[in-house]
C-alpha cells in the first residue's frame, strides 16, 4: 500500500468512470464503483482558517435558501452558426436564461451557470426518455420529440441567488458542444469549447452592460449597467462544472479573451456539481466547493475528491476549497429537467437511504441541498457585500442548517485559503508495531518544520487520515519546551468520511483547549504524532490543518 515517495500529501482517488452523460434507462442494478487506489503527491502543509464575520450563516440561510426580492427571467437566442473560438467545425448557440431580482435597480454580482453533458432530445412524459442527440448536430429533434431543456434543470438555484440580488445567466450546452464524443481529436470530450462557450456568453453580457451592443428585446429588460462584473461565480454541473474551471483557467490565461470581453473580470467563486475532472485542472487562488452525490452512477465521488486533492498539494492557495458528500443522492436528478436517473438504487457503500426515486422522475431533496448550499457559497465568496460567515456551511464543525441536515448525512471538508503557514514533508503511508514507533517521512511523526503558531488563537487542530488499522495520540511542543498533554485519537473521531466502496479517511479535531488547558501563550514549534502505543496499526496521513479564532 504505502509508495515511498516524498510528495505533496494530497489524497488523489484513481477510480475507473464512465463518461459523464446520463442512461436512457435506469440500469437494472445498483451500480457499484471500483475499488480506488490511494496516491499522494508533494508536501505536508499547515494553513490556517482567516476568522469569520459571521452574521449568523444558519439564520441568514433560512429554510429554503431565498431571499426576500422577487425574481423574473426570459431568455436570449441567437440563430446557430459557426463559431471559429467555440468550434470551429460545427454550428453552436448562444442562447441562455437570465433570472434577476425585482425590482432591477443598480449593479449587481453575476453568476453564470452550465449544465452536464445529456442527450439532447427527448420522448414521453413524466417521465420524458432523453435519448436521442439529433438536436446537438441539427438543430431538430426528430418526430416525436422535443428539446431536453437541460439549461433550465437548475432554475431551483437561480432563482434563490437572483433573491438575493444576483442575476444569473444559465446557458443551453446542447448545440454543438453535446454532439458524441469523438476519441483521438484535440478536444474529444468537448470541454475546451464548453469554457470557450461560457466566455462567449460573458463577452455577451459585458457588451450589452456597457451599451456597445444593445440588450436582446425578448429579454424584456435593459442590461446596461447592471452587472458588476468585479463579483462573478460560476457553478456547473458534471462536465458544465469542469468546464467553469477550465473557462477561469481560459480567461486568466488568455490576453485575447481579455480583449475580446473588455471589462476586466473578477471571478470569485466556483461551485460545481457531481463535476467531472478529464482534464484535471485547478481553480487556483479562487473559492471553490465541490458538491459530491455519493450515490453517483455517473461519476464515481473519488473523481471530485481528486480534483479537491490537487487543490490540497497547492500549499500557496488563496482560495477556500471545500466539498459536501451528500449521501443518498445520484448525478441526474440535481438537473430537475432530467428524469431517469442514472443508477437504480444505493448501496450501503455508496450512500444507501437514497434520497431519490427513479421512477418519480427527481428528487426536490437534492435540489434543496444544492440550492442551500449554493446560495451560502455565492453569499460568502461573491456577493458585493459578501459575509464569509456564510463559509460555516462547509465547515465540519459546524452545525449545518436544520433545513438540509434532516435529509440526509452530509459529510464536509474544508481546507481554507493558505496565509503562510507551512510544514515539511511527509510520505504517504505510516505502519508501526508496538515498541518500534512509527515513521513518517524519516521524521518518527514529529514535524518542526512551520510557522510557529498560538493555540490560543486557534480551534483546534485538525489530521486528517485514512485509518486503516490502529490508533495514535497526538500532541505539540511549545518554543518554551513545555509539551501539551498527549490526546488519544479514538476519542477524538466523529464519524467517516465515504471517498468510495470501503475506503475513507476521517477528520480529527484535537481541541486547542485541551491541548493547552493552561492558556500558555508560548507559540507551537513541533507537532507530534505517536503510534506503538497500539499493538500495530496502518494509516494514510492527509493533511493537518489549524481551525481560526478562539477556541
Amino acid at each position: 500500500m504505502g509508495n515511498r515517495r516524498t510528495a505533496i500529501l494530497s489524497l488523489v482517488i484513481m477510480v475507473a468512470s464512465s463518461m459523464a452523460c446520463s442512461a436512457p434507462k435506469p440500469p437494472a442494478v445498483p451500480h457499484v464503483a471500483s475499488q480506488p487506489t490511494f496516491v499522494t503527491e508533494g508536501p505536508l502543509t499547515i494553513a490556517r482558517r482567516r476568522p469569520t464575520n459571521s452574521t449568523g450563516y444558519s439564520k441568514a440561510v433560512n429554510g429554503n435558501g431565498y431571499g426576500s426580492r422577487g425574481t423574473a427571467g426570459n431568455d436570449y437566442r441567437f440563430p446557430a452558426a459557426i463559431d471559429p473560438l467555440v468550434m470551429p467545425d460545427v454550428e453552436t448557440e448562444i442562447w441562455a436564461r437570465v433570472v434577476w431580482p425585482v425590482p432591477f435597480e443598480g449593479a449587481h454580482p453575476l453568476v453564470v451557470m452550465m449544465h452536464g453533458q445529456h442527450p439532447t432530445c427527448g420522448r414521453g412524459s413524466n417521465p420524458r426518455i432523453d435519448d436521442n442527440d439529433d438536436y446537438a448536430a441539427t438543430g431538430v429533434c426528430p418526430n416525436g420529440y422535443r428539446q431536453a431543456m437541460s439549461y433550465l434543470g437548475f432554475e431551483y438555484i437561480a432563482s434563490r441567488l437572483a433573491s438575493h440580488g444576483f442575476v444569473v445567466v444559465s446557458i443551453n450546452a446542447n448545440r454543438g458542444v453535446a454532439i458524441d464524443d469523438k476519441p483521438g481529436t484535440a478536444d474529444a470530450l468537448r470541454m475546451a469549447a464548453r469554457a470557450k462557450l461560457i466566455l462567449r456568453h460573458i463577452e455577451k453580457l459585458a457588451r450589452w452592460n456597457a451599451g456597445d451592443e444593445p440588450t436582446p428585446s425578448e429579454l424584456g429588460i435593459d442590461l446596461r449597467g447592471t452587472i458588476d462584473f468585479d463579483h462573478m461565480g460560476l457553478v456547473g454541473h458534471s462536465r458544465g462544472a469542469e468546464a467553469s474551471r477550465i473557462a477561469y483557467n481560459e480567461y486568466k490565461k488568455s490576453a485575447a479573451w481579455k480583449n475580446r470581453i473588455g471589462v476586466p473580470l473578477s471571478i470569485r467563486g466556483i461551485f460545481e456539481i457531481a463535476g467531472t475532472d478529464y482534464e484535471q485542472s485547478l481553480a487556483s487562488d479562487v473559492a471553490w466547493v465541490s458538491l459530491m452525490p455519493v450515490c453517483d452512477g455517473d461519476i464515481p465521488p473519488g473523481f471530485q475528491m481528486r480534483t479537491y486533492g490537487r487543490h490540497q498539494a497547492s500549499a500557496q492557495d488563496k482560495g477556500l476549497k471545500g466539498t459536501l458528500a451528500i449521501w443518498g443522492a445520484n448525478h441526474n436528478f440535481f438537473n430537475s429537467e432530467w428524469h431517469v436517473s442514472e443508477i437504480a438504487g444505493c448501496l450501503a457503500a455508496h450512500g444507501g437511504g437514497q434520497i431519490f426515486d427513479w421512477e418519480l422522475g427527481g428528487s426536490p431533496e437534492q435540489q434543496l441541498v444544492a440550492g442551500v448550499s449554493a446560495v451560502a457559497f455565492m453569499r460568502a465568496n461573491v456577493d458585493i457585500k459578501p459575509d464569509n460567515g456564510f463559509n460555516d456551511m462547509f465547515d465540519p464543525t459546524k452545525p449545518l442548517p436544520a433545513s438540509i441536515a434532516k435529509i440526509t448525512r452530509i459529510d464536509r471538508n474544508e481546507f481554507p485559503a493558505f496565509d503562510g503557514s507551512e510544514i515539511g514533508k511527509a510520505e504517504d503511508s505510516v505502519s508501526w508495531e508496538r515498541g518500534k514507533g512509527g515513521k513518517i517521512g524519516g521524521l518518527s511523526g514529529v514535524f518542526s518544520e512551520f510557522a510557529p503558531f498560538s493555540l490560543t488563537k486557534i480551534r483546534y487542530v485538525r489530521v486528517r487520515a485514512n485509518m486503516m488499522t490502529g490508533n495514535f495520540f497526538f500532541s505539540v511542543v511549545r518554543a518554551d519546551q513545555t509539551k501539551s498533554p498527549s490526546l488519544n485519537a479514538k476519542d477524538f473521531r466523529p464519524g467517516r468520511i465515504v471517498v468510495d466502496e470501503g475506503n475513507t479517511y476521517e477528520a480529527i479535531d484535537f481541541p486547542a483547549d485541551r491541548l493547552n488547558p493552561e492558556g500558555s501563550e508560548s507559540p507551537v514549534v513541533k507537532v507530534k504524532l505517536v503510534f506503538d502505543n497500539s499493538n500495530a496499526g496502518e494509516m494514510f496521513l492527509y493533511d493537518i490543518t489549524l481551525g481560526a479564532g478562539p477556541p
